[in-house]
Formats: structure tokens, sequence, C-alpha cells
């Protein structure tokens, strides 16, 4: 095994050093390492290199930025620097450990040892194939190979570092080498840190290459790590599941023995507190579906098929991105071996049905939509049961209003919240590790931020957001609690007053038209969509499909006695075109303006018109919410036909339930696949939608768990608590199985 090893590798040398030129390998008793590699050289005999040049520069579209040229020389001569590159300098600035250790690897590969040789050959040396399609930026190497050096007697122990390059030059800012996209993997002893590798591979940049870049250590991984100390937060949380666990599970016992095996051994008050935590009552409940019922008018059984298409409109979108996007340093953990083939006209990303994936914002505006809709519909009937109450009951109507909204978001949102500041770290084992690490001490930092809801003003609290942006996917949570807490005083206008409430309704659509319109008109940098950190992400771009929710839903409570509305076929069939465009203008009318094919079309002087981004950003959610809420209207009154029996379909109603636990890990699902995968990959739209529909069927089985194990449970929690303080019912238990003997 050992000599196949070896022959393996002196082919590779071989080959290698044929293909590029010539490179002159220097050893002596001081250096113990390779020095005076002539990159330049062997360069200067490759024709390939100049075209890696100017292709490069093409399909990165930088017709202005004449230095990304330079990227596969860099990236190329980059591969090239190993453990063997370590002169006696540069080693005397890293620690006495690391020191040692590399002499100790040097001495056995001069000796052809095989643990330094598969050291060696763990690292990528040499360019693949698809060099002129854009494989010049990720060489992960062999995480496996290197760290099982450990396990073999007389090597040293063997770490894997994840690296990538920045540029310290502006001209090279927009650049792959230097945008920290670059995924390069080393191995090296684990007696070194993350600043001896910096410095070494530092020192190789500039004394080498001569380039204005700089390494980033992203993560290392080594066997036999020992794990961080035990912290008060990880404590508290394996103290809340465990109380949980052993609630739900003693919930589910007796839940099962009294109605499955139909032995009474609790009282029926027991019974009806413990039921709710027990997973059999609640699986059951979970795969219970109905049918719609058509004869009720106020049923809205299409909010099933819209919230689960939604949903998953989320994760295969987030998918993309993450897959496609440049992510820089905290994302594109998902490494592409031909990411020159995303700015192909006519290429994989290029076709018109892929747009709705890269374009798929409009999914969350939906949720905004729906849950304004619910709150006013049941709000307002509420309000009608209690109209001629007391103030003192006003009061406390809408205490619990506040008080039930907080507790059935945030329960659910804290465990989560509190999963990821602590075990989250225990399944950061990939190459690509540092995409989990970053969230767990992103949350560690950041978590009361997102329990206050004011997660999407982290950037304007602190300069470096980054560091505190927890979960950072759940703006949509903190933008909603903040229209939630704006919402009574609109509902008790719409409720007391129609006319004015509905006028004070559309001045605020138009105050909520008007602000995006006028930021993207007098800032240049605001693309479609926006900027993510001052636009994107705050209320006052998301307040449109909020505030038509509510409309819609005060038209339905007063149309709740209606099972259907008279107007011809000939108009409803006009209003479904009129919505059906609306729809799709918004969603594929950006198809030109591709920002995973084209990403400097984000920025100035590339970017569209300020005329076409304005319009785009003041009206297409409402061009959206209009479509929306056509559909939910006719559907809930009777008018939707084949498509109100596709969204009110029982297989949705699962789904719909598990939505909010799937929106809260989906992102952390595809985090994680990224960071466990070793290899790069050729990109293909079969690859992607495999991709997706592995995210999501993974995300769908993880909220089951939280379903069942955790929402569900705290629902009912909530429910006990609220009968206990005497503003709610105290819940009660399904009929018995069993018959009672006197």
């Amino acid at each position: 095994m050992k000599f196949w090893l070896q022959i393996k590798v002196v082919i590779l040398l071989l080959c290698s050093f044929f293909a590029l030129g010539q490179a002159e390998y220097i050893h002596n008793d001081e250096d113990f390492g390779v020095s005076d590699i002539h990159f330049d050289q062997i360069i200067q005999y490759s024709h390939l290199a100049k075209l890696l040049g100017e292709h490069n520069q093409t399909f990165l579209g930088q017709t202005k930025a004449a230095p990304c040229s330079t990227d596969p020389k860099l990236m190329l001569g980059y591969l090239l620097f190993t453990f063997l590159n370590t002169s006696a300098n540069i080693l005397n600035d890293v620690s006495a450990q690391c020191k040692q250790d590399i002499v100790t690897v040097n001495h056995g590969y001069l000796l052809q040892k095989q643990w330094a040789l598969q050291m060696l050959d763990s690292i990528d040396l040499f360019p693949g194939s698809g060099l002129l399609t854009g494989n010049i930026v990720h060489y992960p190497g062999n995480l496996e190979e290197c760290l099982d050096v450990s396990d073999i007697p007389g090597a040293v122990k063997t770490g894997h570092w994840m690296l990538t390059l920045v540029s310290t030059d502006i001209r090279y800012a927009y650049c792959p080498s230097g945008l920290g996209f670059a995924r390069i993997g080393k191995c090296f002893p684990c007696s070194c840190s993350n600043q001896d590798i910096q410095k070494i591979s530092d020192d190789y940049l500039a004394s080498t290459l001569e380039v204005p870049h700089k390494t980033k250590v992203l993560n290392k991984n080594f066997k036999g790590e020992e794990p961080e100390g035990v912290t008060w937060g990880d404590v508290f949380m394996i103290i809340i599941a465990s109380v949980i666990a052993v609630i739900v599970l003693g919930s589910t016992v007796i839940d099962v023995v009294e109605n499955v095996l139909e032995i009474r051994i609790v009282r029926q008050r027991m019974l009806a507190l413990t039921q709710g935590f027990s997973l059999y009552t609640n699986t059951s409940k979970l795969f219970a579906t109905h049918a719609a019922d058509t004869s009720n008018p106020n049923l809205m059984s299409c909010l099933n098929g819209i919230r689960a298409i939604s949903i998953s409109w989320v994760v295969i979108g987030h998918t993309l991105f993450e897959m496609c996007g440049t992510g820089l340093l905290i994302g594109n953990g998902y490494m592409i071996k031909n990411f020159g083939v995303y700015r192909e006209d006519n290429g994989p990303l290029d076709k018109l049905f892929m747009t709705p994936f890269w374009n798929g914002m409009f999914s969350v505006d939906t949720f905004f939509l729906m849950g304004a809709l619910l709150i006013a519909f049941h709000t307002l009937r509420e309000m009608d049961k209690i109209k001629d109450k007391p103030v003192q009951h006003w009061i406390m109507f809408w205490f619990v209003f506040y008080l039930h909204r907080y507790i059935r978001l945030s329960a659910i949102y804290a465990i989560v919240i509190g999963f990821h500041a602590t075990f989250l770290k225990a399944l950061a084992t990939g190459p690509n590790a540092h995409l989990l690490l970053n969230q767990a001490d992103q949350c560690e930092r950041g978590w009361w931020y997102n329990l206050l809801y004011i997660n999407n003003f982290v950037s304007n609290i602190h300069e470096d957001a980054r560091a505190y942006n927890c979960m950072g996917w759940t703006w949509y949570l903190a933008n909603d609690m903040q229209f939630f807490i704006i919402t009574p005083f609109i509902l008790y206008m719409l409720w007391k007053s129609p006319y004015i409430g509905v006028v004070l309704c559309n001045l605020l659509l138009v105050a909520a038209t008007a602000i995006p319109f006028a930021l993207t008109w007098t800032d240049d940098e605001q693309f479609f969509h926006g900027k993510q950190d001052n636009f994107y992400i705050k209320p006052w771009d998301r307040f449109q499909p909020y505030l038509i929710g509510l409309l819609l839903g005060f038209v339905l409570h007063h149309m709740r006695n209606k099972k259907t509305v008279n107007f011809s076929i000939i108009f409803n069939v006009f209003m479904w075109l009129v919505s059906a465009v609306c729809a799709s203008s918004v969603v594929y009318g950006l198809h030109e303006y591709n920002i995973i094919k084209e990403p400097e079309i984000t920025m100035p002087p590339y970017e569209p018109p300020v005329a076409d981004r304005a319009f785009y950003n003041g009206l297409s959610k409402l061009s959206w919410s209009f479509a929306i809420c056509w559909v939910i209207f006719t559907c809930v009154k009777g008018r939707g036909g084949v498509v109100n029996s596709f969204l009110s379909w029982g297989f949705w109603e699962p789904l719909a339930k598990l939505s909010y636990c799937i929106y809260l890990i989906q992102y952390t699902v595809v985090y994680w696949f990224n960071s466990q995968y070793p290899t790069s990959q050729i990109y293909t739209n079969t690859l992607y939608m495999y991709t997706a529909i592995g995210n999501l069927a993974v995300c769908i089985g993880l909220a089951m768990v939280l379903y069942l194990c955790f929402e569900v449970p705290l629902a009912h929690a909530e429910k006990i608590l609220f009968g206990l303080m005497g503003i709610g019912r105290m819940p009660s238990a399904s009929k018995r199985n069993v018959s009672v003997k006197k």
C-alpha cells in the first residue's frame, strides 16, 4: 500500500511539472523545505495561463477590471502552497511546536514516509479539468485523508485548514480571488495555530506570487479535538430539553395506556393536562386532514396550500443562492467547479424557468399577507363579541392579544435559538464548518435581539452587525412583530369607523409605496428589492403586503355570512387573468437582470436605470399582493374552481402546520449540508433540484421533531397557563376509548 501511494504521488508530481513547466526544488539542512518556486517562469512557458486570463475576464464580466485576468496565475500558484514552502525565516515567526512539527514533516517527506506523502496527497496540488469554465477557486483537498494521518504510528498529528483569500487592493475588490470566494484546503500539523498558518500563507503570497492578497482562515478540523468547556448556556439548554423530554415521553405513555391499551390510570382532569404533550395525540392531529367545506364561507382551507407552497419556495430559493451566490466569507459552502457557467448566455441559470428560484423574494410577502389576513379576520370577530363589555374587559382583551402572540411565536423560537447557540457547534465537523460555527457564535452574542424582535435593526446598532446577526433569515419575524404591535390601532379604526379605517389603511399604503420608491430613486446602490441591510429587511419595505392582508381580512369579516359572491363568469375569468399577469410580471420581469449571472449589475455604473428600479421596488409588492388577494378571496367565496380544490387539498395541511418550524431551521439545514460536502461539484440544474428537494425533505423531517416535541407542547403549556390565570379555558381531553366499570 505504501509503495503504490509513493508511486501515485511521484506520477502526480511528474505530470504537473510536465504540464506547467519547470520548478526548482532546493532542499538543505537549514530549510527542510521547498523554496524559489519560479511560478512566473512556469507561467511564461504555458499558453494556457494567458488564455485563462483572457477568458477569466470574459466570464467575470469585469470589462474595466483588468486585474481579474491575473486570477488564474494567483489561484494556480496558490495550489503549490504546502508545508514544503516553509523557509527558515518564516518558521522563526511561528510557534515553537508548529515549527518543530513542520520540520518533522519535511524530514518525513524527504525520507518518503507514507504519512508525509499522504499529507501532501490530501492537498489539491494541481488544477483540475474545467479551468476555462471557472474551476480556479475551489480546491478543498481531502479532509479525511489529511486527518487520517494522525492515526499512523510515528506521524505528526495533522489538521485540515479551509482558507480563503481577501484582496488588500481595491482594484481586485470584485475578483473571485479577492472576494473571499475561494475555498482552499491545506494539511498542516495540528500544533500550528490559525495565526501560524495565516503567517506562513501570507509570506508565500507576498514573496512568491507577489500579489496584494491576505489569507483568512475559515475553519480548522483535526482529530481528537477536545470540546470546548461546557458553558452555562449549554447547561441551561440541556436542562430545558431534558425537562420537556420527560414531560412529553411521560404524557405519551399515559395517553397510549389510556387510549390505545384502554386502561384507566389517571383521572379525566389529569388526562386533559397531559394529552396535549403526547406524541401519540399530536402526531394524529398533525396528519389529520380535513376536506374543504364549501358550505362554510369562513373556512380558509386554501391557505394551507398557499402556505405549504410558499415555504417550499423559500427553502428551494435559499438553496440556489447558497449554491450559486458568491456568499463571500459567510456563505457559499457549496463549492462549484464550473461557476463560469453561471454567466453563459442561455446557460443553466439563464433559463426562463429558473427565474422564480433566484427571484423568489415574494414568498415572504405572501406570509406577511396571510398573517395579517388571519389576525384581522379573527380579531374583528372577537371585537364584535365584546363590543358591549366595560373598559376593563377591553384592556384585558388587548393584553391577552399581545401576550398570546409573543408566547406563541417566541417559545419555539427561543428553543431553536438556544440550539443554535449551544448544540450547533457539535455538528460543525465538515470542511466548511465555519458556516455553522459562525451561526453559533452569532446566536451566542445576539440572541436577545431576536427575542426582542429588533434583529432587523442590528446593522443600525452595531458597526460589525454580522457578529450579532443570529439566524439572519428571521428578519421576517422581527418585521411581523413590529407590524403586529401597531395592528390594534388599525383594526380598532376599521371596526369602530370602517370608512375612516379604510382611508387610514390607504394612506398608510401610499406611504409604504412612496418610501421604497424614494429610497431607490435617491440611492444609486439600491438594486431591485434593495440592499439587504438598509432596505430589504426593514419594515418600510415590507408593510404593503401586511396592510393589504388587513384590508382583505376586514372585507372577509364583513362578508362572513355570504357563502359566495355574485359576479359573471366573464368578470371572474378576466380578474384571474389580471392577477396572473400581475404575479408573473413581477417574478419573470427581472429575467434579463439575473444577479447570479451578472452580479456586477447590482453596482454602479452597470445597474439598470433608476426609474426601472424605483418603480419596481415601489409597486412590485402591490402587484404581487393583489394577485394573492384575488386567489384567496375567490377561493374562500366559492369562485376559485379547480384552483381552490388544489390549494384546499388535504395533502397540504400537514406541511402548512410545519411551516413555522421549517422556516426557523431551513437556512441552517442548507448551511449544514454545504458545510459537510467534501468536494467541489459541476453545477447543473438537475444537481440543484436534487439538492433543493433533499434540503426540503430534511427540513420537513426536522420540523416534525420540533413541532411534536416543542411547538405543540409549548402551545399546550400556554393554554394551561392562561387557564390558571383565568384568562382562558383549561384544555380538555379527547374522548376516552375505555369504558369505566362501576
